[in-house]
């Protein structure tokens, strides 16, 4: 049984949501400024990128950057002939 949690199509998912720690934080590191949050979302699942590791709540800290990331799913799912979708969130940190 997978420890991830898997959306219907057209779900919108809060994180955290009620399942995670009432200590749950959302930290991006680095100095104060403007930031880019990424969701991906497909039919079928996505495999985890490589050089992906594990941190808490099911979340995972990656050490690649964003065009890596791209590349790397938009291949996957072409090759596999699956839908891929991908938004951006724009964040203002504060240190």
């Amino acid at each position: 049984m997978s420890e991830y949690q898997y959306y219907e199509f057209q779900a919108i998912a809060a994180i955290p949501n009620d399942t995670y720690a009432s200590d749950f934080k959302f930290e991006v590191q680095g100095r104060t400024g403007n930031e880019m949050v990424f969701a991906f979302a497909s039919e079928s699942p996505l495999p985890d990128l490589p050089g992906s590791k594990e941190a808490a709540y099911g979340l995972k800290q990656l050490d690649v950057s964003i065009t890596e990331i791209t590349n790397w799913f938009t291949g996957y799912a072409r090759k596999r002939g699956i839908s891929l979708s991908w938004d951006s969130l724009p964040i203002l940190t504060h240190e």
